[in-house]
């Protein structure tokens, strides 16, 4: 079995590359795994993915097993430099020599930005690594030989629709709410041409927010702390600047006063990382006969319930769910309509649609492959682990 991933390192990627170890775990004698990524300012590649393995692949791979190391996982991945920003991906000669050596059962091309902000710089950048970059990736696939292409793209590319969101649905003429939404479906159709086109078996895979993991260790576990992750991010901050001492800045209570834009009766659908990862694999390995999927939430939880949740578990009070934008802000509301309300308020504002999954019930019975419910119990868990990583900043 030979895999390739490209963004090894981004939430998704990794959590696919440890379901796929976690598979092979008692015969992994034939598994190749081609990880695509960067090395960054202070490791190579070859050693942020050893770290990661370290780090957080051990607990998913291998919980309950004794004596098994990270080290013991490394030797059936080939890591591989390159950089959806530059030409032939800045991939070295000898390393398109070793992806040319052997066919590729299964090209994951799962390395993107997500970046939802409005800025010229930001759709200059989305233009360069979602589309300009798949373009490249599929430069590339065309000198392979590979049994199946498999993209994942967004659940929000779905514009101004309502109702029932049906998985393979493209209007490249809707509106989006940003131009990260139209970069992943242009993407996405970008590759489905070129998948027709030369005869390569295609799956494509539209998740929506992705949270931390609720199946394998250690629970809760995120690398990323965007979607809703953001929003208590953005409040932690502001909190951290009010307190005297920041070691205790769940424990001492604060009055915010935040006028927040959003409809407490609608739901946010999030599925756990490790759940997008165990159904991204199966259906590719058991070999569905279906194409396009989203990886939803068939149980959701109101606005009102988990920003509540979020509330509570940061120590803040004050802040009210109003109908409309605030005219009169305070310094704080200013602050948050300029960054992550600006960002995320037409999601808090979302209602009335469902993710179509109805053809993914036979397949998850089958292979009892079941997706965490969203409930205050779970999403607590979620936050838990957040709060003990302080949503992913620096406390000192």
């Amino acid at each position: 079995m030979r895999v390739a991933i490209t963004g090894i390192t981004g939430l998704l990627a990794r959590n696919l590359l440890f379901e796929i170890l976690k598979f092979y775990l008692n015969d992994n004698s034939d598994l190749e795994i081609i990880a695509f990524g960067r090395s960054s300012e202070s490791f190579p590649l070859k050693k942020r993915i050893a770290t990661l393995l370290k780090n957080d692949g051990i607990d998913y791979v291998s919980s309950g097993v004794d004596g098994f190391s990270s080290e013991m996982l490394s030797k059936n991945i080939i890591p591989i430099e390159f950089d959806l920003s530059k030409p032939n991906l800045g991939i070295s000669g000898q390393d398109l020599v070793t992806l040319k050596n052997k066919p590729i059962d299964f090209f994951f091309h799962l390395a993107a930005i997500s970046d939802f902000r409005p800025a010229v710089a930001t759709k200059e950048k989305l233009v360069k690594l979602n589309i300009e970059g798949t373009n490249r990736v599929l430069e590339l696939a065309s000198q392979l030989k590979i049994g199946e292409f498999v993209f994942t793209g967004t659940a929000y590319s779905y514009g101004t629709e309502k109702g029932v969101i049906r998985p393979d649905t493209i209007n490249l003429s809707d509106k989006f709410r940003n131009f990260y939404e139209e970069s992943k479906l242009l993407a996405e159709n970008r590759v489905r041409q070129f998948c027709k086109a030369n005869h390569i078996k295609f799956r494509s895979h539209r998740p929506v927010g992705i949270c931390g993991r609720l199946i394998e260790e250690k629970i809760g576990s995120i690398c990323k702390y965007d979607t809703f992750y953001a929003w208590a991010q953005f409040l932690l901050r502001q909190k951290m600047k009010a307190v005297k001492d920041k070691k205790n800045v769940y424990s001492e209570q604060l009055s915010m006063p935040l006028r927040v834009l959003c409809d407490p009766e609608a739901f946010l659908n999030s599925v756990p990382a490790d759940y997008a990862a165990k159904l991204l694999w199966a259906l590719s390995y058991y070999n569905d006969s279906g194409q396009s999927y989203h990886l939803a939430n068939e149980h959701e939880i109101k606005n009102d319930t988990y920003l509540r949740i979020m509330l509570k578990e940061l120590g803040i009070s004050g802040v009210e769910f109003v109908n409309k934008i605030p005219e009169d802000m305070n310094k704080t509301e200013k602050l948050y309509y300029k960054s992550v309300g600006r960002i995320y308020t037409p999601y808090l504002l979302e209602n009335n649609i469902r993710f179509y999954t109805d053809n993914l019930k036979d397949f998850r019975k089958k292979h009892g492959i079941a997706c965490p419910p969203m409930n205050e119990a779970n999403f607590g868990k979620l936050i838990g682990f957040a709060k003990e990583n302080h949503f992913g900043l620096e406390i000192s």
